[in-house]
């Protein structure tokens, strides 16, 4: 996972990932013994963390809570999150990458394995039955090891590991072990606000003193409040989330002409220019790369 200039979007560039992460790893958090703060940060492709040991808080979008072992998060692609550490001495989990790509490859049309990532409600949280986590590990070593392996079909086994993943996360969110959505959000009021008044206007030109005279307290407490929280400026998360919908508007291969202004920039070259800072690569050549048959740079 690289992450591109301002340390919020995190290029992944393989089709399938599996990692098994303790606290010995690195990671984002708040934890005032830890050397990393907490960001909000998003990437390409969907993400599974299967929480096996600790307790973290989880933040996704305008939405927070606490996430006990044997949760499974569910996080759509280009959707801003942060996880922070609450116990510094245990944090054991299960990560599980897949690209865009190879998700709808992984899909019939019979069963879609996107559906646990749609969100109902505020939170897409699934909480697995002990013989669910136990499967889910077992389906997850699978795959760490076909995915290091160069063994004739092991590349067919990564995938066929990958399914049965998604598959249970499936059925245990549909069989009603989805984690109650009537919960209190976590996150502070004024940060959870701040953000759903920027998801609402992001196709507009918007200043924070605009969004501050929304949310009826200065600018400057506004950005203090939000800097605090999710571990980059305000200014520099508005950008962020324009880039994040631009993305999605290239992928849908709108000219990128019409793109620029779609997300609120007055100009192209403008447009352009923070685009190919945030993205690693300018509009044009990112809508390139979204074609079938493209291949990532470094990949």
């Amino acid at each position: 996972m690289d992450f591109l200039p301002g340390k919020t979007f995190a290029l992944i560039k393989e089709d399938l990932l599996c990692e098994y992460k303790t606290i010995e790893e690195p990671v984002y958090s708040a934890s005032p013994d830890s050397t990393e703060p907490a960001i909000m940060h998003n990437h390409n492709g969907y993400e599974m963390l299967l929480l096996l040991g600790g307790e973290v808080n989880f933040y996704i979008g305008e939405y927070g809570r606490r996430l006990t072992p044997g949760q499974l998060i569910c996080i759509n692609p280009y959707d801003f999150h942060m996880c922070e550490m609450i116990d510094v001495n245990e944090y054991d989990r299960i990560v599980v990458n897949i690209s865009e790509p190879l998700m709808n490859s992984l899909s019939t049309d019979k069963t879609d394995l996107t559906d646990c990532f749609v969100r109902n409600g505020r939170f897409n949280v699934i909480q697995l039955s002990e013989d669910a986590v136990e499967s889910f590990r077992q389906y997850s070593f699978g795959l760490i090891d076909a995915l290091s392996s160069d063994e004739y079909g092991s590349d067919i086994m990564a995938e066929t590991y990958a399914r049965q993943i998604l598959v249970l996360a499936n059925r245990q969110s549909s069989e009603g072990h989805a984690a109650s959505r009537k919960e209190m959000s976590i996150m502070p009021e004024l940060v959870s606000e701040t953000i759903r008044y920027i998801d609402r206007h992001l196709q507009e030109e918007f200043s924070i003193q605009m969004l501050a005279d929304h949310l009826h307290h200065n600018s400057s407490y506004v950005s203090r409040c939000f800097k605090q929280f999710a571990g980059i400026s305000l200014q520099e998360f508005i950008i962020n989330k324009k880039i994040s919908l631009a993305q999605r508007y290239l992928r849908d291969q709108v000219p990128p002409c019409d793109v620029c202004f779609m997300v609120g920039f007055r100009n192209y070259s403008n447009f352009s220019r923070t685009f190919s800072k945030y993205s690693g690569v300018s509009p044009k050549q990112y809508q390139r790369l979204q074609a079938p048959d493209v291949t990532l740079p470094g990949k």
